[in-house]
């Protein structure tokens, strides 16, 4: 019995050193890292050949048909062959004004549209820059009196200021919507009236200054003593009020690009002369392009015209001899250099205004 029990003790014990050696040792290679790498094989002695490939110029054959191809604009520079095409792949036509008076009055003649009298449209594209890159014209808005009158169905509200009963009672009478004197002033600078809900603001000579104090508050509606078109500041109050209220606002607006802005007003109808019709353009050219340099092909990049209820519109051809611009003399004058020095000072001014 003691023979037996002596043998298991020897081998319980060589049993229990293994078990723990075998614990230790995986204990370690836990607690080691071992980073096995995978055997490095020998390099080929071949050496690695770079394959060149050279440039070969590409010669391309010119169908004869298509010789005198060339893109402008996105657009194709040639004139279509037949009758009917895809506007979007050629370069849209100019027309002369009787070319486009002709088209319209064939579109809505009685037979197809039936609407002989409809209101005529410029819709015109303005380049607002300037010598200095960060500086643009400002924007327009005048009232204007055509040398040939039409119903273009709008009346404009009218607001006066004006000192003395007297010429207080002579507004009302005529039908102004808003008059008043230096109480109206302070009620617009204190901001107890925000808005006069008018279209037209007029004043007089005298009356002038005290508006200055609210020029932020008018805004756009600010009368302008040098401004083109009606008058907004005169001592008559009764003729510049008839003018002002049946007249023409043109208004220009600003788009994603700061360089262009868009203008549309009417300026007859189709139903009058064309000379009557001509002359309303020109007008209206020319007192637009009056407030930057005086030159329509420079400052209005294109004009079309357009006459609704119809969807057409045509682009009018601006270098024919009918609006060629006014003879500029070469030499500038001291007026002439006087006058673009006041443009720059008031184009600083609106900015300083708006910063404000």
């Amino acid at each position: 019995m003691l023979v037996l029990g002596s043998f298991l003790c020897r081998n319980l014990k060589t049993t229990i050193t293994k078990a723990t050696v075998c614990q230790i040792n995986q204990i370690r290679l836990k607690n080691k890292r071992v980073h096995l790498k995978a055997p490095k094989e020998g390099k080929d002695e071949k050496k690695q050949v770079v394959i060149r490939r050279e440039r070969t110029k590409v010669k391309t054959e010119i169908i004869p048909e298509f010789e005198d191809l060339k893109i402008v604009d996105h657009k194709y520079d040639y004139k279509p062959v037949e009758d009917v095409y895809i506007q979007a792949y050629y370069k849209s036509p100019e027309y002369t004004l009787t070319e486009i008076v002709t088209m319209h009055s064939e579109t809505l003649q009685p037979a197809m549209m039936n609407s002989m009298n409809s209101m005529l449209y410029a819709e015109m594209k303005l380049d607002l820059r300037t010598k200095k890159k960060t500086k643009f014209s400002s924007e327009i808005r005048t009232v204007l009196s055509f040398p040939h009158d039409f119903e273009h169905g709008k009346v404009n509200r009218l607001a006066v200021f004006c000192e003395g009963k007297n010429e207080e009672d002579l507004a009302n009478d005529l039908g102004a919507h808003q008059v008043g004197g230096k109480k109206l002033v302070d009620d617009l600078f204190n901001k107890h009236i925000t808005d006069l809900g008018v279209d037209i603001v007029l004043t007089t000579p005298d009356f002038y200054s005290n508006l200055l104090k609210i020029r932020t508050v008018l805004g756009k509606y600010m009368p302008n003593r040098k401004a083109e078109g009606l008058l907004t500041v005169s001592d008559n109050i009764e003729e510049m009020m008839t003018a002002a209220k049946h007249g023409v606002i043109i208004e220009s607006h600003k788009t994603d690009d700061q360089g262009v802005a868009t203008l549309q007003a009417p300026f007859a109808r189709l139903s009058m002369s064309y000379e009557q019709i001509y002359e309303n353009l020109r007008t209206l050219c020319d007192i637009v392009a009056s407030f930057k340099d005086g030159s329509i092909s420079t400052y209005i990049t294109s004009l079309a015209v357009l006459a609704p209820p119809s969807r057409e519109k045509f682009l009018l051809n601006l270098k024919t001899d009918e609006f060629k611009d006014k003879e500029i003399p070469k030499t500038k004058s001291k007026q002439n250099k006087k006058s673009e020095k006041e443009h720059e000072e008031e184009i600083d001014d609106e900015d300083e205004e708006e910063k404000l």
